[in-house]
């Protein structure tokens, strides 16, 4: 991108967030807007993008690593909320068509997400796995040792997890990967 856009870009961006309409519900949603010039958003967005990378390959080192790492790849692409990634079923999941099917709760829209390609072969080594351990019969998408659906408290506990080992500075939730 010519850096004459991306500087126009910036410009409207900070405006935006100077706003008092913007200034406010940022502060109900517990934060507070952060102008920054080109130089500082992009080196922002590389720092998250290389966090993020690594909490993907810390999840994968695991004992379940397979199954963490296809769960918090699915959590983060779809922007789940961690009771909508608990309820998923096998029926939801399209994998040769690389499409899920997401029912959003809390008035958010039901419907039918791509999956990209390193999902996709995240999930199809998983199931390749459950498949070895005689669990594809099972409903749920992700199933723990127990044969039943990952929990809430489990799923919060694997991505704390993974954010650990990591090294993030910050405990990381499941609501930060949304």
């Amino acid at each position: 991108t010519p850096p004459e856009i991306l500087a126009k870009v910036n410009a409207e961006v900070n405006r935006a967030l100077s706003t008092p309409e913007v200034t406010e519900r940022l502060a109900k949603l517990g934060t507070e807007p952060m102008p920054m010039s080109p130089a500082q958003a992009d080196a922002f967005i590389r720092r998250e993008y290389n966090e993020l990378g690594a909490v993907m390959r810390a999840a994968g080192e695991g004992r379940h690593g397979v199954r963490d790492h296809a769960m918090l790849l699915t959590l983060y692409h779809h922007g789940l909320r961690v009771s909508e990634l608990c309820r998923l079923t096998l029926a939801d999941l399209d994998l040769e068509g690389r499409r899920l099917w997401v029912e959003r709760l809390n008035r958010g829209r039901s419907g039918v997400h791509p999956v990209p390609e390193g999902e996709a072969r995240a999930l199809a080594a998983y199931l390749e796995e459950r498949k070895v351990d005689g669990t594809l019969q099972l409903p749920a998408l992700f199933v723990n040792e127990r044969r039943a659906a990952l929990s809430r408290n489990a799923v919060y506990y694997l991505v704390r997890r993974a954010g650990e080992v990591a090294g993030l500075a910050r405990p990381l939730y499941p609501h930060l990967l949304r």
